[in-house]
């Protein structure tokens, strides 16, 4: 078991670094390329008439060219100076510094301390609000099977895994503010969850609900199928015919075992769920990463959309490490 869990974290390691040389060579080569560096964006009258001062920015963010060293003979400067700012970028990493913000000014870590614990609370109570409908109700599911139980919860999963989570949250803020005059609130204070909890947990709830509204539709078909047919193995059938009630033949032996392909969904969606509090984040104002990465990308923040990409994979790597590592708490067969 330590073996595997060393293996995986050098493993981990390695998938965080290829994503830095991904995003940095998106964000630092490819789109300035297209697009246009952030000078040009944030600066776009000085970089007209002041192309002196246009310079001095570059030079302050870190944008301008340098000259390729000694023991790089015959490189081009481009690549000079890519591998220089990215070896900038990733020793600002050990030193957790993770810059400033080109818009603002203000340090990227200071920001993501008040923006972060916002969407992991929004990502985690989302999580568990989709596993706490869908485990049950897919439970509930094969337990009737083929009677009318079963036929209306998948009817109503099928449909809320083809309705997008983000359509329900805009219906039901514009449906309560022109029939019932409601609006949920909008308005999360800092210093985080120090002024008024209740208040807090207000805004976060209807939000975070429909955060796992979605993914639970999937998740409540995953676990029927699983519960279905681990309720048709021997050992099953052996523990009813020792005379064990039903509820302990569901939940000690078939919910625990149908558990293990669910805990790999969950999982492998995180990304999906991360990249969703964006739109939520958005649409409720909520002060989080995914609203954060949002305005960095529209005015092309390079050091945000960077630092932000970097803390979303280390979370979706040590993540599914998790996962990984409690696979053997649900089915005690499985060993590394």
């Amino acid at each position: 078991m330590g073996r595997y869990v060393v293996q995986r974290l050098l493993l981990a390691v390695l998938s965080v670094w290829i994503v830095t040389i991904i995003v940095f060579t998106l964000i630092r080569v490819v789109v300035p390329k297209v697009y246009g560096s952030a000078v040009d964006i944030v600066a776009v009258d000085i970089a007209h008439n002041d192309p002196v001062r246009a310079q001095q920015l570059r030079e302050e963010f870190g944008l301008s060219g340098i000259e390729c060293p000694g023991w790089m003979p015959g490189m081009p400067n481009g690549v000079c100076n890519a591998v220089y700012r990215y070896g900038e970028w990733v020793g600002g990493i050990f030193r957790l510094d993770l810059g400033a913000s080109v818009q603002t000014g203000q340090p990227v870590k200071g920001e993501m301390k008040r923006r972060l614990p916002v969407s992991l609370e929004l990502g985690t109570i989302g999580l568990c609000a989709g596993l706490i409908i869908s485990l049950p109700l897919g439970v509930a599911a094969a337990i009737w099977q083929d009677r009318w139980p079963d036929y209306i919860l998948r009817t109503i999963f099928i449909m809320l895994a083809s309705v997008p989570g983000f359509w329900i949250a805009i219906l039901i803020i514009t449906l309560g503010s022109i029939w019932f005059n409601w609006a949920p609130p909008l308005n999360i204070k800092f210093p985080y969850l120090q002024d008024d909890p209740v208040a807090h947990a207000k805004v976060m709830m209807l939000p975070a609900f429909l955060v796992g509204l979605t993914p639970s539709a999937g998740l409540m078909r995953l676990v029927r199928t699983q519960m279905l047919e681990v309720m048709r193995q021997d050992y099953v059938r052996t523990a009813r015919a020792k005379g064990l009630n039903e509820r302990t033949v569901i939940i000690r032996h078939a919910l625990r075992n149908a558990l293990v392909p669910v805990v790999t969904v969950v999982g492998l969606s995180l990304p999906a769920l991360i990249a969703g509090t964006a739109i939520f984040e958005s649409i409720f104002t909520l002060p989080g990463m995914g609203q954060y990465l949002v305005g960095s990308v529209q005015q092309m923040d390079y050091t945000v959309i960077q630092s932000t990409n970097l803390v979303f994979a280390v979370l979706i790597v040590m993540a599914n490490l998790l996962v990984d590592i409690s696979y053997p708490f649900f089915d005690p067969r499985i060993r590394y």
